[in-house]
């Protein structure tokens, strides 16, 4: 088990509760950013509250991979960002409208 991979899916896990909790106000620099987010209060919280939670749950599932070391260190730590930055992108995907 690799120390500072524990140590980084921790930090991860603890600077994603703020973004979860709604408690980062629009900002250019920490959150998930983008037209929609930056131009809209309503829709950084929302947005931002999905994306933290999301990453809080790879955290912590990164964290039980490399605990139980059923895969090697780094695809364990990976693996999770992996699939969170999929959802991530998939929830930011635009929904077109039809009609």
């Amino acid at each position: 088990m690799n120390l500072s991979m524990l140590v980084a899916e921790v930090a991860i896990g603890f600077a994603s509760l703020p973004l979860a909790l709604g408690r980062v106000p629009p900002n250019p620099y920490y959150g998930f950013r983008t037209a929609a987010t930056t131009s809209d209060p309503e829709a950084w919280y929302r947005a931002n509250r999905i994306c933290g939670w999301i990453m809080v749950g790879a955290s912590i599932a990164g964290l039980a991979l490399l605990a139980t070391g059923v895969l090697p260190t780094l695809p364990a730590f990976a693996l999770p960002f992996v699939i969170a930055a999929a959802a991530i992108f998939a929830f930011a995907r635009p929904v077109k409208r039809t009609g």
